[in-house]
C-alpha cells in the first residue's frame, strides 16, 4: 500500500522521504504511462552493442532465478505487474493500475491492454495466475519462506485479477517490481515447451527477447519491437562473459567489446582520463560484506561449540578490518562506508556508524570470548568479475583478521557454488540440527547483501537478517520482534521509525561485518550514453542510447 502511494505521489514530485513525513494511509489507485517513451522521428538506432559482464546468470527462467546476477538477463526479458523508474521508484508495469482493500489484504490490478509476450501472444490475466501459482510451487522456486503470505490469486475477468494476502505488507507493491521476484510468463507457451524448454528458449515481456546463450561463452539478446513501452535504441545486444579483471578492462580498448559492466575498481582512473570513453558511476544496492555463520550449534567437522555464536567473536572480526583502507588503497575509492542503511532508505540514522579498525579490541574480544590463543577459519571468498575485486578483498580481509588471532585462510570459489553455499535456506538451526550437507558457509564467506539500497528497507531488513530468511545466517528473537512489528505497521512514519530500530538492533547484534557499499563503473566507448537505474548492477538496455 505504501509503495503505491509513494509512486503516485512520485509522479507529483514529491519524494520518498517527504512522502513518509506526511501522508496519510488509505485505499488507492494509481495509474501511469509507459517506462520509457517510444524514441523520437528520426532518431539513431543502433544495430548492435556488445557489452562484457564477469559473470553470468546460473539460469535464465525468470521464476527459477535468484542471486542479483539474474537481472543481468531478468530486467531485459520480463516484467512485473509493476516496474521502477530510472530513479527505483515504483511504477506501472504490466498493471496500469492498482488499488488496495481498506484493510491491506487484497490488492486488485488492471492489465495492460496493449501487453504481449515475445511470441505475440497478448497478456491476460490467465497468464498471471499461471505464474503466481508457478511462482509459488517451491519445487520451481525454493525461496517460499518471503512469500508465505501471498495467499492465493483470483481471476476476476481477463484483464483484471486480485491478489490476496494472509498479512498486511508494506513492500508488497514495490516487491512486484523487484527484478528477482514475480514475473509474468506466458501460459501457452510454458505448456508447449515445459520447464526444459523454457530454460533453453525463456520468452517474456520486455523490451529484448532472447536470441541464444552459449554457457559461459555469451548470450544474445534481439530488440521487441512490439514492445507495449516503444521500440529500445540498440536492435541487437551481445553479453560477453569475461571474468578475469585485466581482460574485462583490455577487450574494450581493443575494440572487442562496446561497453564493460563493473569495470574493474583498478584500472577506472585510467580510463576515466582515456580518450574517445566514457565512465558511468553508479552507487549499487550491494552491501559486501562478511556472512558469519551464527546459526550452526556446533563446527561441522569437529564437533565442537560454534565460537561465533558468541557476540564477542563476531564484534572482534568486526574491529579487525580496515575499511577505509580497502575502500581508498585496494578500490581506489569504489566503495563507500556504511553501517546498515544506506542515507537514501527508509530509515536511516546518520548517528549508527560503522565499527572503527581498532585492532587491539579485536584481540582483547577475541579473549574474554575464551579464545586468547586464536582461531582457526575458512573464509569463502568469490572469484570473477560479479564485484570487482572480490578475490582481492577476501584476501586482504583474511590477513586483517590473520592478524589479530583469528587464523584465515581463503577458499575462492566460482560464483554457482558461492551462491549455494551462502543460501541458508537448507542451514542448521542454532541447536545444530539439520541436514548434513548443510555446512555451506562455515564459518564466514564472501556476501552481498541489500539490507540498504534495495526497493524498501523492511524488505531489505527482513530477507537478510530474519530468522529462516534464504541470506539470514544470524538469527535474532530481539530483532525478529521488532522486524514483525514493521509488518504489522500500517502508518509509514512507524515503519520508518521500526525500520531504525531494526537496523540499530543488527548492528548491535554484529551479525555480519559490512565492508562497504559497492560503487560500480560502467565503461563504455564514448559514441554510447547510458544512465543506470539508482542502485542497479546491471546494464539494463533501455537506458543505453546513442551518445
Amino acid at each position: 500500500m505504501e509503495n503505491n502511494l509513494l509512486a503516485r505521489l512520485a509522479r507529483h514530485g514529491v519524494t520518498r522521504r517527504q512522502a513518509l513525513h506526511g501522508m496519510a494511509w488509505g485505499g488507492a489507485a494509481l495509474s501511469g504511462a509507459t517506462l520509457f517513451g517510444s524514441r523520437p522521428a528520426g532518431a539513431v538506432a543502433i544495430d548492435k552493442v556488445t557489452i562484457a559482464v564477469g559473470d553470468e546468470p546460473p539460469v535464465f527462467d525468470g521464476h527459477k532465478a535468484w542471486g542479483a546476477i539474474s537481472t543481468y538477463f531478468t530486467n531485459n526479458v520480463y516484467e512485473g505487474l509493476t516496474g521502477v523508474d530510472i530513479h527505483y521508484k515504483t511504477v506501472p508495469g504490466l498493471a496500469t493500475d492498482w488499488s488496495v482493500s481498506p484493510d491491506g489484504l487484497a490488492y486488485e490490478f488492471k492489465l495492460r491492454r496493449n501487453a504481449k509476450f515475445h511470441t505475440g501472444d497478448p497478456v491476460t490475466a490467465g497468464d498471471v495466475e499461471f505464474s503466481f501459482r508457478r511462482y509459488r510451487d517451491p519445487k520451481v522456486q525454493p525461496h517460499q519462506v518471503q512469500l508465505e503470505h501471498w495467499k492465493d490469486i483470483q481471476v476476476v475477468d481477463d484483464h483484471t485479477v486480485r491478489i490476496i494476502l494472509s498479512k498486511v505488507d508494506p513492500t508488497f507493491v514495490a516487491s512486484l517490481s523487484y527484478l528477482m521476484t514475480f514475473r509474468i510468463l506466458s501460459k501457452n507457451y510454458y505448456a508447449r515447451v515445459g520447464d526444459e524448454g523454457f530454460e533453453k528458449a525463456p520468452v517474456g515481456t520486455g523490451p529484448y527477447k532472447f536470441v541464444r546463450r552459449s554457457v559461459k561463452e555469451f548470450w544474445e539478446l534481439e530488440r521487441f519491437d512490439d514492445y507495449w513501452g516503444g521500440a529500445a535504441p540498440i536492435k541487437r545486444a551481445v553479453f560477453r562473459v569475461i571474468p578475469e579483471a585485466v581482460t574485462l578492462a583490455a577487450v574494450l580498448k581493443t575494440g572487442e567489446v562496446d561497453m564493460v559492466q563493473s569495470y574493474p575498481a583498478q584500472f577506472v582512473a585510467e580510463m576515466m582520463q582515456t580518450p574517445g570513453y566514457r565512465v558511468i558511476k553508479n552507487k549499487s544496492s550491494n552491501t559486501i560484506d562478511i556472512r558469519i555463520n551464527s546459526i550452526r550449534g556446533t563446527d561441522p567437522v569437529t564437533g565442537a561449540p560454534n565460537p561465533y555464536l558468541d557476540r564477542r567473536v563476531r564484534l572482534a572480526m568486526n574491529h579487525a578490518i580496515d575499511k577505509d583502507a580497502i575502500i581508498n588503497s585496494l578500490l581506489k575509492g569504489m566503495g563507500e562506508k556504511i553501517a546498515v542503511l544506506f542515507p537514501e532508505d527508509i530509515g536511516y540514522d546518520p548517528a549508527l556508524k560503522a565499527y572503527p579498525y581498532d585492532p587491539k579490541k579485536a584481540r582483547q574480544l577475541l579473549a574474554e570470548a575464551g579464545y586468547p590463543n586464536g582461531l582457526d577459519a575458512t573464509f569463502y571468498g568469490l572469484v570473477g568479475q560479479r564485484m570487482p575485486m572480490s578475490k582481492e578483498v577476501c584476501e586482504i580481509a583474511a590477513q586483517y583478521l590473520t592478524a589479530v588471532g583469528l587464523r584465515t585462510k581463503v577458499a575462492n570459489e566460482e560464483y554457482g557454488l558461492w551462491l549455494k553455499r551462502s543460501d541458508s535456506a537448507d542451514a542448521p538451526d542454532s541447536s545444530g540440527a539439520g541436514k548434513s550437507s548443510a555446512l555451506m558457509l562455515y564459518p564466514f564467506g564472501y556476501g552481498m547483501t541489500f539490507v540498504g539500497g534495495s526497493f524498501h528497507s523492511a524488505y531489505g531488513l527482513k530477507w537478510q537478517g530474519y530468522s529462516g530468511m534464504p541470506n539470514c545466517w544470524w538469527w535474532n528473537k530481539d530483532y525478529d520482534a521488532v522486524v514483525d512489528r514493521v509488518y504489522q505497521a500500517t502508518d509509514p512514519v512507524k515503519v520508518e521509525q521500526l525500520c531504525r530500530e531494526a537496523a540499530q538492533v543488527m548492528h548491535d547484534g554484529a551479525g555480519y561485518v559490512p565492508l562497504y557499499r559497492m560503487i560500480l563503473a560502467y565503461a563504455m566507448k564514448d559514441t554510447l550514453q547510458f544512465t543506470p537505474t539508482v542502485n542497479s548492477t546491471a546494464v539494463e538496455l533501455k537506458n543505453l542510447r546513442p551518445a
